[in-house]
């Protein structure tokens, strides 16, 4: 009999809502766009697409399991900043972040963008695991789609 662990129940919960935040984000979009998931260990979950099939971004989609009123900003690993960094100075290309929050909250971030603060986060969840770099970005940096 397997055992499932916690972080594999962490993804698999992420995952569970990946596709229809996706598609929520998408739909707030001002044009036609074509979301194409990405491989498991890119540094996004999705290419986005125009309507001619011309890569307009990247899209990392979280799902937390708090309201956003809990921490009041947004966070994300620190190699998907880097990444965002790279491909907007290289291919002048956009990565945005969409979370949902518990409560229903929708938020946008540019992760080219320089964030609010970084800080090493240990997860309680998985205590054998090293702190791991994370950036993240406050009120002022993000976009709010829909409020919960």
């Amino acid at each position: 009999m397997e055992t499932t662990t916690s972080k594999q129940a962490e993804v698999a919960l992420g995952e569970s809502h990946e596709q229809a935040i996706a598609d929520a984000w998408a739909k707030m979009q001002d044009e036609d766009i074509t979301l194409v998931k990405s491989g498991q260990y890119h540094d996004f979950d999705y290419w986005v697409f125009d309507k001619q099939g011309i890569l307009i971004c990247y899209l990392e989609v979280k799902k937390r399991r708090k309201p956003l009123s809990t921490f009041g900003d947004a966070m994300f690993p620190t190699r998907k900043h880097h990444f965002a960094q790279h491909v907007w100075e290289t291919h002048n290309c956009l990565s945005l972040a969409v979370t949902e929050y518990a409560c229903g909250t929708l938020v946008e971030v540019d992760l080219a963008a320089k964030p609010s603060f970084e800080r090493n986060i240990k997860r309680r969840d998985r205590p054998e695991m090293k702190p791991v770099p994370h950036v993240f970005y406050d009120k002022s940096k993000m976009k709010v789609l829909r409020v919960g």
